[in-house]
């Protein structure tokens, strides 16, 4: 299994709930309304963040910066590194970037989103 990881931060002047209702209800929906894309993933999540205080790793660990700043991440499983490339290569088409990137451009501040790191999973730990 291939994930893809995005930490994510929400444009300028957009609130937190306007971001994640619109990342949730209406970019979501996007991305699986794709067929050609939506093939080849396995599972997309959205991880919205939460804040608790007492839970908060800067308080925690008296950080000034961590990633904290970012607004969710994104994950996209994939069955194998073909698979994550199929996918890769239907957002390569013009077509499908251009529909995708003018929704993410409206509620997405991408110049400081979207740090991805690609790595195979291992569970070390599942309470199922």
């Amino acid at each position: 299994m291939i994930k893809v990881i995005g930490l994510i931060r929400r444009k300028a002047g957009i609130s937190r709930e306007e971001f994640l209702r619109h990342w949730k209800e209406e970019h979501g929906p996007l991305v699986s309304s794709i067929p050609e894309l939506a093939r080849h993933i396995r599972k997309y999540v959205q991880v919205h963040r939460v804040s608790i205080g007492e839970l908060d790793a800067q308080d925690r660990y008296q950080q000034q910066s961590l990633p904290a700043d970012y607004d969710g991440a994104v994950e996209m499983w994939f069955d194998s590194a073909e698979e994550m490339r199929k996918a890769f290569a239907v957002l390569a088409d013009p077509v499908i970037c251009k529909r995708l990137r003018e929704d993410e451009d409206s509620f997405i501040d991408g110049k400081s989103s979207l740090s991805v790191m690609v790595g195979e999973e291992f569970t070390i730990f599942d309470r199922k």
